[in-house]
């Protein structure tokens, strides 16, 4: 993370993209000081983020004496973490409520530490990506049978990173919408019959 000082936010984030040869809208930042003199601003890269993340699963994993094999990258405006555990088991904990609660843990660090919301998902052993997979094949058997009945469909309750599997892949089938509705733990996935509607 680099600090750079200047009279306004744009003077500075345009200094850097002309030095940089990049758009400024790809440049993340947050206001260190802003008075009647100038602004700061600390700038990192996507490369600070997944160093910062890395090192911080590293770090809680040595602290408890695990070994653990951790791969970063972005895509899809999305960090998205790669573990595998000595005890992949312990991290992903009954039905993924350990992996879920370490997520929110290094989803807190890494937003608190940068002072930005940032997106990321973890998985442990592709614990994530075979739920991901069936729950694709269960969402995909539902929307058909929405769109042949004509009847909208509200699923159980599915975490936030489950929700937006499920819009996405659902995102191009003819007639059908998704949406979400609720608070919490009462927040749930409909999928709607949209008529003469692709999306």
């Amino acid at each position: 993370m680099k600090t750079y000082s200047g009279e306004t936010v744009k003077q500075i984030l345009d200094d850097i993209a002309y030095e940089e040869g990049i758009d400024p809208s790809l440049i993340h930042y947050n206001v260190a000081t802003k008075n009647e003199d100038g602004v700061t601003i600390n700038v990192f890269t996507d490369s600070d983020i997944i160093d910062f993340i890395k090192e911080y699963i590293e770090t809680f994993f040595y602290n408890i004496q695990q070994t653990v094999h951790v791969d970063v990258h972005y895509s899809d405006e999305m960090f998205r973490i790669f573990v595998n555990a000595q005890n992949n088991s312990v991290v992903i904990g009954k039905d993924g409520n350990t992996l879920q609660a370490f997520t929110n843990l290094i989803r807190s660090a890494t937003n608190s530490h940068f002072k930005k919301n940032l997106k990321l998902v973890m998985d442990v052993n592709n614990y994530k990506a075979n739920i991901y997979e069936k729950l694709e094949s269960v969402v995909y058997k539902v929307a058909r049978e929405v769109q042949e009945s004509k009847i909208d469909a509200t699923l159980d309750f599915l975490p936030s990173d489950q929700r937006r599997v499920a819009h996405n892949y659902l995102s191009g089938m003819p007639n059908i919408r998704t949406v979400s509705i609720g608070q919490g733990k009462d927040r749930r996935l409909v999928i709607k019959y949209v008529e003469n509607e692709e999306n």
